[in-house]
């Protein structure tokens, strides 16, 4: 009952925090209120990298311990037509993610909730959450 009531608090204070994943081309898009959250560093390309632990998939910015620059960065870019915020993931992809949460393989651009955590090494990272089913 104590992590349910932590995971609400999470939520709670992550609310309008969330990505819209769109699977017929790998985009991630960020909600304005989670890249105003974002320490973007100014005048530089900004990185992602889009990792797994055992439960969820996460995302983390400009990652600076050596054995992660190491792996496939997303650059952050800004669509010029809509003004969207977000990346590109080819590793893993977005069809992935779906599978690992559950959703059908034609499913549409969905939207889904991101929580903050910070890792024991200091690292902040990013976790896209599981859809909240309602079930009767």
């Amino acid at each position: 009952m104590k992590q349910l009531i932590q995971q609400l608090i999470q939520r709670w204070n992550n609310r309008g925090c969330h990505v819209t994943l769109d699977p017929s081309d790998n985009s991630v898009t960020m909600s304005p209120r989670l890249i105003s959250r974002i320490p973007f560093v100014e005048g530089k390309e900004n990185n992602v990298l889009v990792f797994q632990t055992d439960t969820h998939f996460c995302f983390t910015l400009n990652p600076t311990q050596p054995q992660l620059q190491r792996c496939q960065l997303n650059t952050i870019q800004q669509d010029p037509r809509t003004g969207d915020i977000g990346f590109e993931t080819l590793r893993p992809t977005v069809n992935l993610i779906f599978y690992r949460y559950g959703f059908p393989a034609d499913e549409p651009p969905t939207t889904l909730p991101v929580t903050t955590h910070t890792s024991p090494e200091g690292m902040t990272y990013y976790q896209i959450e599981h859809p909240i089913v309602c079930r009767r």
